[in-house]
């Protein structure tokens, strides 16, 4: 399920696999769903991951493909019936830029994750990174940086860095000798969340919880849990 950045609007999959999209009533003490929806769209196949546009107007999602594959769609929910465009390659993360342009996306080329643009402006899609495997967890607040988890050696270990949009500079943030993931931005863009896994054991992994300071370079840990896993930002 995913709600509308205004908590206006309420999206989700039933166990019929129906996307249901449905207002939210605002006025009273509690928030109310009214029975009936406001659009009720059958799928024949599974699909997860809905997230709304910036604007609140377009819902995304990942569905399955009989390729095997998952590919992105995009759903007008002011227009229900205009088709919108999105990109055909096999998807394996995704996220809207802050101003609702651009969706960033990873996609398997040769076993490797690279990075696309998929501009909603033109319906065409940029690919970023060529190398290695990524996956374009954030955007900085103001939309020119991607922070990215990133591995060249198929996610047995993995560091965080992040591309310029522009220039496609990417910079490596951190060393990457076991694993790091999920770097999330903070709300001015001067910090970067990121988890760590901080014992090498497969079957006990312990993941602490680090914050990268980009003014000064400098990481430091934030949660020191032995024995127990911080999952997810």
């Amino acid at each position: 399920y995913a709600l509308t950045g205004n908590g206006h609007q309420l999206a989700y999959r039933t166990n019929q696999l129906d996307l249901i999209v449905t207002e939210v009533d605002t006025a009273g003490e509690q928030p109310t769903i009214p029975t009936q929806p406001t659009i009720s769209i059958p799928h024949t196949r599974p699909f997860f991951h809905l997230d709304w546009s910036p604007d609140n107007g377009t819902l995304a999602y990942l569905i399955y493909d009989p390729s095997g594959d998952f590919k992105l769609r995009l759903f007008n929910v002011e227009n229900s019936d205009s088709p919108v465009a999105h990109p055909y390659e096999a998807i394996d993360n995704f996220i809207w830029s802050p101003d609702g342009q651009m969706i960033a996306y990873s996609s398997k080329v040769a076993d490797q994750l690279n990075v696309y643009l998929f501009d909603l402006r033109n319906n065409q899609s940029e690919r970023l990174i060529m190398t290695g495997s990524h996956r374009p967890i954030s955007w900085s607040p103001d939309g020119l940086f991607l922070a990215l988890e990133s591995s060249n050696d198929g996610y047995e270990t993995s560091f965080i860095e992040i591309i310029d949009i522009v220039t496609q500079q990417s910079t490596t943030l951190t060393t990457g000798e076991l694993c790091e993931a999920r770097p999330i931005w903070s709300p001015d863009g001067q910090k970067i969340a990121y988890l760590t896994q901080t014992t090498p054991e497969i079957d006990k992994p312990n993941w602490d919880l680090f914050i990268l300071d980009r003014t000064t370079g400098q990481s430091y840990q934030l949660t020191s849990t032995l024995g127990t896993m911080e999952y997810d930002l």
